[in-house]
């Protein structure tokens, strides 16, 4: 290793091109502390495998000082407020291929795993220097709560050729309007190709500047093909989605990050990953397990 990184090794048969294997090397990167940038971006938080007692948050600072600060609705002040730390990694990818780079950030991954269900919770970030992102907020699920999600697909947040940002208001308005129908909805399900262009950081800024709902929903979902884009970079492991992605991390190795399953009341959802051949024997014996081994309704 002569830096830090990725470096993929595949092994590819000559009889079926179908059936690969790919393992990667890693060599990590410290973490930043820049004492000069306090900042917590890209905040999205997500339901763990029990969505009744189990919550996850990710997002990027530039140091290691962030935490989490958790309580329930009904303290707005944040008084009997619990610190929740997690567990950072170094990202960036400045590939000369990609039309915006990925510059240097930490991400974090937060797992609450004691919560009270049937509860609305509110939290903020610790940006590094005791000031606080904007407040988000989610209930946890309980017997006697509806399990009602909304489900959306082929997004597309993007500038568009106008350079507006139309893709992205439509969507916030679709979901704004669903809530208030529906103000039991608990979550937003995304079926893939969220962004127009997962290569490119500046689309990814588009999403979480005009995703205000983001803070009042948690965010479920799976990658598309759009997510992948550009391969020509090299990514193997769907790394830009992973940035991003605070759901629940218990899918199969090959497609770690991208598939996962939780559970909601007495209905079982699993993520899947089907943009690529990679790992698909795998992930379809871990699905076959799931249903024999989960109970659900």
């Amino acid at each position: 290793a002569i830096k830090y990184g990725k470096v993929y090794i595949t092994a590819q048969s000559v009889v079926n091109s179908l059936v690969s294997e790919t393992i990667a090397v890693e060599v990590l990167h410290p973490l930043l502390e820049n004492e000069e940038v306090f900042e917590a971006k890209y905040i999205r938080g997500a339901f763990g495998e029990d969505a009744s007692s189990m919550y996850t948050v990710q997002y990027t600072t530039y140091n290691s000082k962030s935490y989490a600060l958790l309580t329930t609705s009904d303290d707005p002040d944040f008084l009997n407020a619990k610190k929740y730390y997690g567990e950072g990694y170094y990202f960036e990818d400045l590939d000369e291929l990609l039309i915006e780079k990925f510059e240097g950030r930490n991400i974090w991954r937060i797992e609450m795993t004691d919560l009270e269900s049937n509860t609305e919770y509110i939290y903020k970030i610790n940006k590094g220097n005791d000031t606080y992102s904007d407040i988000y907020t989610f209930k946890t699920a309980g017997d006697k709560t509806p399990t009602s999600f909304l489900f959306l697909t082929d997004t597309h947040y993007y500038t568009g050729t106008t350079g507006t940002t139309a893709s992205a208001a439509v969507s916030e308005e679709i979901i704004k309007h669903a809530v208030e129908k529906n103000p039991n909805i608990s979550f937003i399900m995304d079926a893939g190709d969220l962004i127009d262009t997962g290569g490119n950081s500046k689309i990814w800024d588009i999403y979480f500047d005009c995703a205000t709902t983001l803070k009042q929903l948690p965010f479920m979902g799976v990658p598309g093909n759009h997510e992948y884009y550009f391969n020509n970079t090299g990514q193997k492991d769907n790394s830009y989605f992973k940035l991003y992605n605070p759901g629940p991390n218990n899918g199969p190795k090959a497609l770690e990050g991208s598939t996962g399953w939780f559970k909601h009341n007495d209905t079982l959802f699993i993520l899947i990953n089907n943009v690529k051949s990679i790992g698909y024997d795998e992930q379809m014996n871990w699905i076959a397990n799931l249903l024999e081994t989960q109970e659900y309704s």
